[in-house]
């Protein structure tokens, strides 16, 4: 069970998967997006038609969300930040 202070980190991968994008053909729907809690990057592009290194060069750029670093190699980004984007909405930080 998790406390209120908790936040809830979604991992959508199927355990006999690499931690890669989705193959050709996946089907990927926004209703797919939880309302709350974090995404890691490979969480994340399938929703952001863009390579990695695009995601990153638009983060340092300003015109992705700013990231969350949970850990020295570990970041994820907010959903709700993540909804916004890609309703095509404004990001506050």
């Amino acid at each position: 069970m998790m406390k209120n202070n908790q936040t809830l980190l979604i991992e959508t991968q199927p355990a006999n998967r690499c931690n890669c994008r989705p193959r050709h053909g996946d089907q990927i729907y926004f209703s797919n997006l939880p309302e709350i809690g974090l995404l890691r990057i490979n969480q994340v592009l399938p929703f952001v038609p863009v390579s990695r290194s695009s995601w990153w060069q638009g983060v340092r750029e300003g015109r992705y969300p700013k990231p969350i670093k949970l850990s020295p190699r570990v970041t994820a980004w907010r959903t709700m930040d993540i909804r916004t984007l890609i309703e095509g909405g404004e990001i506050h930080d």
